[in-house]
């Protein structure tokens, strides 16, 4: 299958909607799983309700606030972490679902926690694939604070100070999302080819080259797609985000696995009977059971 029809958004997610209704527990449950421990750990309310931190003269006691701040920013970094690594066991299993449901017509609820042996190669292509948008992010958060240091020493006429910063955060965004759309398919890399940290990042970025603008309108369907469900009473998004997830996969296995596409169950219909030998998710027969050992034969007697 050729590049533009494996990233059409519209035909993923015909094949997501169909997988789904095929196999709907271990598609959903772990889309829904995904989205929530990908989403970040925020939600502790307002730390300082209820609390007076305020000095004599009604002006704000920072003094009394670090520690609260510190408190919440210690708790929201361990919950972070925590999401992080749950989400990349999930990663693994989720992609391996979809790609089962795909190829055979069948999905198993036990495949969505079955990291494989490739957790460890996860955790570290996903780390490195962060740390590559942090360092994108730190020189500009260096001439933030350069220009913030000009404002305050009057160094650089107002005017001039928002042109420059328009024009740095305009550069930011598109080199992040150059960045972005090179990094997006790190955790397939991983899941679906057993790829080590350095070549997942290596083989997404081969995937988007010279496609990235067609990966952005791609994203932006998507991404659509997925708000839509705010619509359904908000949690209608956690449908359309697990969705979403299936057609990312299923654009990914379409283009990096299209020569065995005809004979999966997504283009034939066909529900398979049994795993293949040696395929993902197979499991080795058993070997046969030796025959039971034959009694010696005991002599007669001796013919006359």
């Amino acid at each position: 299958m050729d590049f533009s029809r494996a990233f059409d958004p519209f035909r993923a997610l015909r094949s997501a909607w169909a997988a789904v209704k095929q196999a709907p527990l271990p598609l959903l449950l772990g889309g829904v799983l995904l989205a929530v421990s990908s989403g970040g750990g925020g939600g502790f309310g307002n730390p300082a309700a209820g609390a007076n931190f305020q000095d004599r003269g009604g002006e704000l006691d920072w003094d009394a606030l670090l520690p609260v701040f510190a408190a919440l920013a210690a708790v929201s970094c361990c919950v972070a972490i925590a999401l992080f690594l749950f989400s990349s066991w999930i990663e693994i299993g989720f992609n391996q679902a979809v790609h089962d449901v795909l190829r055979t017509g069948r999905g198993d609820v036990g495949t969505v926690f079955d990291a494989r042996g490739r957790y460890l190669d996860m955790l570290l292509a996903r780390f490195l694939a962060g740390l590559v948008q942090v360092a994108l992010v730190l020189p500009f958060a260096l001439v933030v604070g350069a220009l913030a240091w000009a404002a305050a020493e009057r160094a650089l006429p107002e005017g001039a100070l928002v042109a420059v910063v328009v024009v740095a955060t305009l550069v930011l965004l598109v080199l992040v999302v150059y960045v972005q759309l090179g990094l997006a398919f790190v955790s397939q890399a991983v899941a679906l080819e057993g790829r080590r940290p350095g070549e997942a990042l290596r083989r997404s970025w081969e995937i988007a080259r010279g496609h990235r603008w067609q990966l952005l309108l791609y994203w932006i369907v998507l991404i659509v797609f997925a708000l839509l469900g705010f619509c359904l009473c908000c949690v209608g998004v956690l449908f359309t985000s697990a969705l979403m997830r299936v057609a990312v996969t299923e654009s990914y296995l379409a283009w990096t696995r299209g020569d065995e596409r005809p004979g999966w169950w997504i283009e034939r219909g066909i529900v398979a009977a049994e795993p293949a030998r040696g395929a993902w998710g197979a499991t080795e027969p058993s070997p046969p059971s030796p025959p039971p050992p034959v009694p010696p034969v005991s002599p007669g007697p001796p013919a006359l």
